[in-house]
């Protein structure tokens, strides 16, 4: 069994609120991972505190920070909407 090793950089809390913080903004693990270079499952166990990485922790609230100012996350489909809606007027 592996046990979750402390985080110098981030408290399990903080980790914690972090991966709620992306939940509730929808940007997957899996775009964080490709953010920062790394593997999902490393972005997976640097949140759940069983690794380390200020990498994948600045990749995550950068990501988080564009999403609150709007950038648009990779692979959310809003482009197609408005092209859809757009092709019916026409």
């Amino acid at each position: 069994m592996c046990t979750a090793m402390p985080n110098p950089t981030q408290s399990n809390g903080s980790l914690a609120r972090l991966k709620r913080r992306l939940q509730k903004a929808g940007i997957r693990q899996q775009t964080v991972a490709e953010a920062a270079g790394v593997t999902k499952v490393h972005v997976c166990n640097v949140l759940a505190g069983r690794d380390q990485s200020q990498k994948v922790v600045e990749t995550a609230k950068r990501l988080l920070a564009d999403h609150q100012n709007g950038a648009q996350e990779p692979g959310e489909g809003r482009p197609t909407r408005g092209i859809l809606q757009n092709a019916g007027a026409s």
